[in-house]
């Protein structure tokens, strides 16, 4: 397993909800529903990709919130967990694919925000 700060060969990873949920030694963690051996294989958290205009037949450009959807599952199919969404300015033309970019980019934000207040509220513990 690749972290940011160094290389875990042999630990075992407990997933769930999406997410990492703990990472130790073999042997230490227990209860899990479903074990996947990963030996020989990397593990590497969500991989964001800074420069995309479209994925799985879709693009920025087609200015629909669908097409953000499909962008988003495509990528999230070979890792990406994020992207930037990137498109162009047309100076005489339709921008409608701005606004719903932006549109979409606030939403994820209140979303983010809203997860955020709740990890803040509820301790999981």
């Amino acid at each position: 397993m690749l972290t940011p700060f160094e290389e875990l060969d042999g630990y075992d990873i407990l997933l769930g909800g999406g997410k990492i949920l703990q990472v130790a030694p073999p042997g230490v963690i227990r209860g899990f529903a479903r074990r996947i051996e990963a030996a020989g294989r990397l593990v590497v958290p969500g991989f964001i990709d800074v420069h995309i205009q479209g994925a799985g037949g879709a693009d920025v450009l087609d200015a629909a919130p669908a097409a953000l959807e499909t962008i988003s599952l495509t990528c999230a199919r070979y890792g990406v967990t994020g992207y930037l969404a990137t498109t162009v300015y047309r100076p005489d033309g339709d921008n409608r694919h701005l606004r719903v970019a932006a549109e979409a980019a606030r939403a994820a934000r209140a979303a983010e925000a809203s997860a955020a207040d709740q990890r803040r509220v509820h301790n999981p513990e």
